[in-house]
């Protein structure tokens, strides 16, 4: 079978692109696989209350999921996965726990971390 260069440089082009889009697509979901992953792993033991002092593991976790957070939309969608992963666990944490993690991380969100927050006003 011959084939053209240019139906090789289309395949070449397709594969690329698609690659590119997979990008994209996966930093949009990455919020709430970052929040579940590494912030709540964390943050949790000191959540419920089984650690007296935060681990400066959960402060780097904390900034980390910060720094994904680019515009308005993206804090939309990080306050949303935060408030998810805390609502699975809620009987097990300290509400005022998780509520102080920013200060006691120096790390200011564009949205509260309590569960009352609306999102939808997020920054």
């Amino acid at each position: 079978m011959v084939t053209s260069p240019l139906v090789g440089t289309l395949v070449i082009v397709s594969i690329i692109t698609v690659a590119v889009m997979s990008m994209f697509t996966a930093t949009a979901t990455d919020f709430c696989s970052l929040e579940q992953r590494d912030v709540a792993y964390e943050c949790t033991p000191f959540a419920e209350d089984k650690l007296d002092t935060i681990p400066h593991t959960c402060c780097d976790a904390l900034k980390k999921f910060k720094k994904t957070i680019k515009d308005k939309a993206d804090a939309v969608k990080a306050c949303y996965c935060h408030q998810s992963s805390v609502r699975s666990i809620i009987k097990e944490v300290d509400l005022a726990r998780v509520n102080a993690l920013p200060d006691l991380c120096d790390t200011k969100f564009g949205f509260s971390l309590d569960l009352s927050f609306d999102c939808s006003k997020a920054e």
